[in-house]
């Protein structure tokens, strides 16, 4: 996440990031709106909903849990095929 999180300021973004952890301090430097959620089922529940759309870039059970969360609440999936992981087992 870190990675994408710098691609968006290099290029003018605004950055949020709803973090696994208890404190903003645990944050990567170029997310400039931080909200802690340390409880890992919560914290997919407001990923899943302050989104657009879920992207699945390979994964395991969080990814899982978010992708049926996204198909829950009618949000549009886009999966990598060309990863291992969830993604690429859903996107077939």
């Amino acid at each position: 996440m870190e990675a994408i999180c710098k691609g968006v300021k290099e290029n003018g973004g605004l950055t949020i990031g709803i973090i696994p952890y208890k404190t903003k301090n645990q944050a990567n430097k170029y997310i400039d709106i931080v909200i802690p959620c340390p409880f890992s089922q919560a914290r997919n529940i407001v990923v899943v909903l302050a989104g657009d759309l879920v992207l699945a870039i390979s994964g395991k059970a969080g990814t899982l849990s978010e992708i049926s969360l996204a198909w829950i609440y009618n949000k549009p999936i886009v999966a990598l095929s060309s990863v291992e992981g969830w993604s690429s087992k859903i996107a077939n």
